[in-house]
């Protein structure tokens, strides 16, 4: 009866996931998505294969940028989608959902194995079920680039659930998740810990027995870090002299993902990083301290009891899964609820120790008391699964994302940024500018506004506005190619041919395949006298993108002056 039962709800999990977002399939690409998917030359066929995983991420798209960022099996995974299903947005996005609901059946699975409830598999199924359909779990379902979460997250639970086993075979299995997690987000870096915790406090194992397993794992990270190394992407000078200011982010991700957790309210995908201030950031220490230590002294007070373990083990998977998130907000200057997908399973096993504690103890109390909470929880869960439906909505489109992000955060300079680039793309110059204005009021460090600001000043001919505003964003990053080109397209408007030469260069140098680079190249050239270059760039910038409209026309030109292109 437990097994059927146990099949039924796993059925009812499904069901209710795919009411919950089955309305995201009709929702386009958005944000990063088209480079990594539909527009993305290596995603297209076997033969993109060997650049996903001997290239970065980013390096290994449509974009063609330099990345920190080095995630094969998550790149490998849209090849999948691509062969499988087709290269549209309702593939990737069905490719999307089947993966949550596979990460949340997992999940389901193991909860079912810690909490030994194979006969009543009903707890395990409500925390899933939470877990499922959260709000602060949604944004790696409904965004298509986000699913580096959930796919990681099921390499994850299938070591987990692959460790609890003896055999040779099952170890084997346990390392090759673990290594497939990290070639799909690097932020499962952690992951080794989750498995001796489980090791030492579910399955109670001796800690000095545990030396080879460690040494196995250490193992695998090393490999792992060999191969960022060896694509070029850098991993210990992303902390080096930066620890205080991680320190800050991982206390402010812990409050907030918490929170959010309970009272879901002001989730963004972009969401400007502050950091909290120093007396609550203090306050949010002794806070993970304190709990740490009363599960640490409940574990020690009675070896025999299995919840403390279980909820000793959820916070630690919760703390451990969250720490390598904490580099994004000192990096990036945002954060987004998809870091929470992960560590949000630590916390629904510390509430599932919890409710299994709770349940022993109602045996006692009148029949109404158990009822009367299964209720609340299931009234809570409709009401979670009610918000993370209508936010698929705002993920229908880019304009639709960011407005509903202002809607809620009018001072959101990201979102302003975003829509003012828009507007600029769209050559609505006045509501560019007002947008741009205000972002850049909110945010004068944005790289990416200044370059906004650029482009629309390039456009209405303002040149020396122009050429301060790139200088401006490259001054904050460098290694923004479009900044180059909008600066080097800036001194080709003024005919000033050396500086637009120098500036188009740096633009071919950061972002070799980049089709408009190489044109501005090849016209700065040209005027410039410099003709056999000028030929080489304009073949460079057709044989990346032969529809280069621009590159078509001065090759036309060539061609009538016996030129040959």
């Amino acid at each position: 009866m437990g097994k059927r039962l146990a099949i039924l709800l796993a059925a009812a999990l499904t069901l209710v996931v795919l009411v919950t977002y089955i309305g995201m399939i009709h929702n386009g690409v958005v944000w990063d998505d088209p480079w990594l998917t539909t527009k993305n030359p290596y995603v297209q066929s076997l033969r993109g294969l060997p650049t996903l995983f001997a290239k970065d991420t980013w390096t290994g798209t449509a974009a063609g940028e330099a990345s920190d960022l080095y995630r094969p099996m998550m790149m490998a995974s849209f090849l999948a989608n691509r062969i499988l299903f087709g290269n549209t947005a309702v593939s990737y996005h069905a490719g999307n959902l089947l993966l949550h609901l596979g990460a949340s059946l997992l999940f389901f699975r193991l909860l079912c194995v810690l909490l030994r409830g194979g006969e009543r598999p009903w707890l395990p199924w409500i925390v899933a079920l939470f877990f499922a359909v959260a709000p602060l779990s949604s944004e790696p379902a409904i965004w298509i680039s986000g699913r580096d979460n959930s796919l990681g997250a099921i390499f994850a639970l299938a070591a987990l659930l692959a460790n609890r086993h003896e055999s040779p075979r099952m170890h084997v299995a346990t390392l090759a998740m673990v290594g497939l997690a990290l070639l799909t987000k690097e932020s499962f870096v952690t992951l080794p810990i989750l498995l001796l915790a489980q090791d030492i406090l579910v399955q109670r194992k001796p800690l000095k027995g545990e030396w080879r397993k460690a040494l196995e794992l250490l193992a695998i990270l090393a490999l792992f870090f060999l191969a960022r190394f060896a694509v070029g992407v850098p991993s210990a000078s992303l902390v080096a002299g930066k620890v205080t200011a991680i320190l800050a982010s991982f206390l402010y991700l812990a409050a907030t993902y918490a929170a959010r957790a309970v009272v879901p309210r002001d989730l963004e995908a972009f969401r400007p990083y502050v950091p909290l201030p120093v007396p609550v950031s203090i306050a949010v220490g002794i806070g993970i301290v304190a709990a740490s230590a009363i599960l640490f002294l409940a574990c020690r007070r009675d070896t025999a009891a299995r919840r403390p373990r279980l909820a000793a083990f959820g916070w630690i998977w919760f703390l451990a899964a969250l720490a390598p998130s904490s580099l994004t907000g000192p990096y990036l200057g945002l954060v987004g609820d998809r870091y929470a997908y992960f560590p949000l399973m630590g916390l629904c096993l510390v509430l599932a120790a919890g409710l299994d504690a709770l349940r022993e103890r109602s045996a006692r109390w009148p029949r109404s008391v158990p009822v009367g909470v299964s209720c609340v929880l299931l009234a809570g869960i409709a009401a979670c699964a009610r918000t993370s439906h209508q936010r698929v909505g705002e993920w229908r489109d880019e304009d639709t994302l960011f407005r509903a992000t202002l809607a809620r955060e009018p001072d959101n300079y990201y979102a302003l940024y975003s829509l003012g680039a828009r507007a600029a793309q769209d050559r609505h110059w006045d509501e560019a500018r007002g947008l741009l204005d205000r972002s850049l009021a909110l945010e004068p460090r944005s790289f990416r506004t200044h370059d906004a600001l650029c482009f629309l000043d390039l456009n209405v001919g303002r040149l020396r506005e122009a050429e301060a505003e790139c200088k401006e964003s490259l001054s904050l990053h460098a290694g923004n190619p479009r900044a180059w080109v909008n600066l080097a397209s800036t001194y080709l408007r003024a005919r000033a041919w050396p500086v637009c030469i120098e500036a188009a260069t740096h633009a071919v140098e950061v972002k070799p395949h980049y089709a408009e680079a190489h044109y501005v190249r090849a016209v700065c050239l040209a005027n410039a006298g410099r003709i056999p270059e000028a030929i080489d760039e304009n073949r460079a910038a057709l044989g990346i993108d032969p529809a280069h409209s621009g590159a078509l026309s001065l090759a036309g030109q060539m061609r009538s002056r016996g030129i040959a292109p």
